[in-house]
């Protein structure tokens, strides 16, 4: 009996470690995919977690050249900029200035962890409350 269940485990681990790993979410994107998911792109934010809904989700452009574009909730990608500022990634840190957009929610200069929470959408966790979801993501 006890002879099953170590050729039963043994197949298990077998299979398990020759299947192909899924996509991890809740993994950190450091590095150059970082800048792959930023760089020249358009994101829609939502600090109220739902990034579908154009009422609360903001459209900002992070664009090649490192300024960014960001716009109030309800905008389109290609609307006029509310505030206009700088990215960088720093380290392992997305990191924005802008001008005075976000003064009065503590965003207007920011660095975030950046964490993949699904296929398509990430969160952002301020790096002075790395447990604490910032905004959701949505990579346009």
């Amino acid at each position: 009996m006890k002879q099953r269940s170590v050729h039963r485990l043994a197949g298990i681990a077998l299979i398990s470690m020759s299947a192909p790993a899924a996509p991890q979410a809740g993994g950190s994107i450091v590095g150059d995919d970082l800048v792959s998911l930023v760089s020249g792109r358009s994101w829609a934010l939502s600090t109220y977690g739902n990034t579908s809904n154009p009422a609360t989700a903001m459209v900002w452009d992070f664009r090649k050249d490192g300024s960014v574009c960001a716009r109030f909730a309800g905008s389109r990608v290609g609307d006029k900029c509310a505030d206009e500022g700088r990215w960088r990634i720093d380290g392992d840190k997305l990191c924005w200035d802008l001008t005075w957009f976000g003064g009065s929610f503590g965003f207007k200069a920011a660095c975030s962890i950046v964490q993949r929470v699904g296929p398509d959408r990430v969160e952002l966790r301020n790096e002075k409350l790395p447990d604490l979801t910032f905004m959701v993501v949505r990579p346009l």
